[in-house]
């Protein structure tokens, strides 16, 4: 089923790439093909690198799926645009006004993204890479995390009897692995580690964030259950590595680029507007 709805929906997606998408698949370190042949259309040759363009015209969550994963669906899309493709040919369709037009708009949306990353690959440099993380690093606000260990049960009773028993003394540990239905507390206790608050559920995550570092909560629920938690620690969440931030950095920055890049294009520009009618606003 899961491949079918991948097959379904990589029809959609190749089926609406009229223009180069921006950014492209992430190809294996250090890979490099041969740009063999992977089908044939009458003599027509079919090689990896059509596969791999219309790869990169996919959306961008579907890019980042290494191509062998998609390659069947790929490949058949490609067969049936070369089929469609030679067929329109025949027809004269390259040379009705409708296709010029179309292909002037696909064509102008190509040089549109070579213009934009030739002036982001102008200014994206290292440098200016660390700097801007620098600065990130500086006005930074570490969110608070904590380390938690937590009980689950199925009912408030017994949430209630657990508290009971470990302010009399017990054994957290011991109780959450013999009583938690969470299958990970029989390896470790319970224990969740540090997370911030947008980790867990909200009911678990405010409880967990109202306690001070030993305390035991009253018994919380969610749609798992039952919890009772204990906080074993606080402390600001740990700032990313460059390495770690660094596609974060040049998306942010190649979208400033891109955006001051089109501001000076208006600027030195004359630009009307008229209504659907042709007619200027307001008669």
């Amino acid at each position: 089923m899961k491949s079918l709805a991948l097959a379904a929906t990589l029809v959609v997606a190749a089926a609406a790439m009229p223009v180069l998408a921006q950014g492209s698949a992430k190809p294996a370190p250090g890979a490099k093909h041969e740009d063999v042949v992977v089908a044939r259309i009458d003599n027509q040759a079919i090689r990896r690198s059509d596969v791999e363009l219309a790869q990169r015209a996919l959306p961008a969550d579907l890019r980042q799926l290494p191509l062998e994963a998609i390659y069947p669906q790929l490949l058949e899309k490609v067969i049936e645009r070369k089929l469609a493709a030679a067929a329109a040919k025949k027809r004269k369709l390259d040379e009705t006004e409708a296709y010029k037009r179309q292909l002037g708009f696909i064509a102008e949306g190509v040089l549109e993204q070579v213009y934009f990353n030739s002036a982001i690959d102008a200014q994206m440099t290292d440098e200016k890479l660390r700097q801007r993380f620098a600065k990130a690093m500086a006005e930074l606000k570490g969110d608070e995390e904590v380390s938690a260990r937590h009980i689950l049960v199925e009912t408030e009773n017994e949430a209630r009897g657990i508290v009971r028993a470990l302010e009399g003394g017990a054994d957290f540990g011991k109780i959450a692995r013999e009583k938690s239905i969470d299958p990970s507390a029989r390896q470790n206790g319970g224990d969740l580690g540090y997370f911030a608050r947008g980790a867990m559920v909200p009911e678990f995550s405010d409880a967990a964030f109202a306690l001070k570092v030993g305390q035991v909560s009253k018994p919380v629920k969610s749609a798992f259950g039952w919890h009772v938690i204990i906080v074993d620690g606080r402390r600001a969440a740990p700032p990313p590595s460059y390495e770690d931030a660094i596609d974060a950095l040049r998306q942010d920055m190649a979208g400033e680029v891109i955006e001051e890049t089109l501001k000076n294009l208006r600027a030195a520009a004359k630009i009307e507007r008229f209504g659907l009618d042709g007619k200027p606003p307001g008669r």
